[in-house]
């Protein structure tokens, strides 16, 4: 009776296994022609965690699961999965909605199979498409929405033979495949040796660095949105190596938070693109940043913060007072544009040209309207209601509010430390708005922040552009 069934369905038997041998072959990386011979990497990660997460904790219908774990009891125990796939598809052919039924198929597959986790979605997707008029994007969306978010805050990585390193959030992964509607996808890691940055952008002719072009597909469709969640990238370095990566839409190289460790220069991005690795001087000072070249300020001499704003403007994450200037007016109130414009630049989220839906309460001339606009369009700028931004000022809570939802949004949330303060160590904690306390009290839990003064947190009082950019650098420090 079974190899009756299965003689059936041989053309989805026939196209699981095609599709999931392209899947196994694509999940990897390419180091790209004219760069390298192009061999192949490999998925580094031992999948078998991810599979047996999902295949224990995915969000799946009891009544759905139990009619699939029915058709499997009726099965051999020695097909492979590609058989079983197939079995099960086939006894659900008649069902309204095959794509209810994916991941409860996936699961099984999973529990009853040595398949890993991409196998297995993508042999049940061909199996679901061929057998019925779903495409690869609705049957990989009611997948995607099966898995927890345990699993989707997992990564994976991949390694070219370079040593080029790509960890991978599942998220991002996953909701590209459902968003391009396919499940193959790509990554590559291409090398140009010492190219002058001038050939990446109109820049210093005189600095010298390589050029490492950074690609993810799908189906073969290069991806050019940016990432919901941050992707680490490590790539084998000197010691005084640095990041920088050129931001097509600003015209400009831009650097970014890196480090060097054992060999290796780790940076995490929200985008693929033209990336850097150039020489940095002894004391690692990036030789140019974002506007001007070299953001040289004059008025921090002495100053407590003198060493981190140094640092700070050379790196190009926050420009002088009227951006014109050499002045970073420590002491000067911080506003909510400087803070969200600071933030995007330390962490590489590159201006989209293509934001053009805006705050109402941001003026088309203002500088930081291009990071609104990106910031919005991305969702990690929710603004204070009717369409405003929140324009100005900003004060102490409303700044720890809107970094933690942001770093949040990126998947840059710090994490808790023992021996932190908490709420109960101010006498004023009861100053804190309750729609603040959440953010506020995972920072203090997390050693980012402290109060005013001993027992004093001042949620209220205004907040000042060395404060901010004190936090920032120390979460850079992470």
């Amino acid at each position: 009776m079974l190899t009756k069934k299965l003689g059936m369905f041989l053309p989805i038997i026939l196209v699981v296994s095609m599709i999931a041998s392209l899947f196994a072959v694509n999940a990897s990386i390419d180091a790209g022609p004219g760069f390298s011979d192009g061999a192949p990497g490999i998925i580094a990660t031992d999948l078998s965690q991810v599979a047996k997460a999902f295949a224990t904790v995915a969000d799946i219908d009891e009544d759905i699961m139990e009619a699939v774990e029915g058709i499997l009891d009726e099965l051999d125990d020695d097909l492979t999965a590609g058989e079983l796939i197939a079995a099960i598809v086939g006894a659900l052919a008649d069902e309204d909605d095959l794509a209810d039924y994916a991941a409860a198929i996936v699961a099984v597959v999973l529990a009853e199979t040595d398949a890993n986790i991409f196998e297995a979605i993508a042999g049940v997707t061909a199996a679901i498409v061929a057998a019925s008029d779903l495409t690869a994007g609705e049957v990989l969306g009611a997948i995607v929405e099966a898995i927890p978010a345990s699993v989707l805050a997992m990564s994976i990585d991949m390694v070219t033979k370079e040593g080029v390193k790509f960890e991978v959030p599942l998220s991002v992964l996953f909701e590209n495949l459902v968003l391009q509607g396919g499940i193959d996808f790509l990554f590559t890691a291409a090398y140009a040796d010492e190219v002058s940055y001038a050939q990446a952008a109109a820049g210093d002719a005189g600095k010298v660095g390589t050029v490492v072009n950074l690609n993810f597909s799908v189906g073969g469709k290069k991806i050019g949105s940016i990432f919901s969640k941050a992707v680490t990238i490590s790539l084998p370095a000197g010691k005084n190596n640095s990041a920088a990566y050129f931001d097509a839409a600003a015209g400009k190289i831009k650097a970014l938070p890196s480090k060097v460790e054992n060999g290796f220069l780790y940076f995490k991005t929200l985008h693929f693109s033209q990336f850097i690795l150039m020489e940095v001087d002894a004391d690692d000072v990036v030789p140019f940043a974002d506007e001007p070249a070299l953001v040289a300020f004059t008025d921090i001499a002495g100053e407590w913060y003198e060493d981190i704003a140094a640092y700070i403007g050379a790196k190009g994450f926050i420009p002088g007072i009227g951006r014109a200037t050499e002045l970073f007016a420590g002491t000067t109130a911080l506003t909510t544009e400087e803070l969200l414009a600071t933030i995007m630049n330390a962490y590489g989220i590159a201006i989209d040209p293509t934001a053009d839906d805006n705050f109402v309460d941001v003026p088309e001339d203002s500088i930081y309207a291009p990071y609104i606009a990106t910031a919005k369009k991305l969702g990690i700028a929710r603004g204070v209601g009717d369409d405003k931004f929140g324009m100005g000022e900003i004060n102490r809570e409303r700044m720890f509010v809107f970094l933690y939802r942001v770093l949040d949004d990126i998947g840059e949330a710090p994490e808790a430390v023992e021996g932190s303060l908490g709420l109960e160590d101010f006498v004023d904690a009861d100053d804190i708005s309750e729609w603040a306390l959440e953010e506020i009290e995972a920072l203090l839990a997390a050693g980012l922040i402290n109060g005013v003064d001993v027992g004093v947190f001042a949620p209220q009082m205004g907040s000042q552009r060395a404060f901010m950019t004190k936090l920032i650098y120390s979460l850079l420090e992470e």
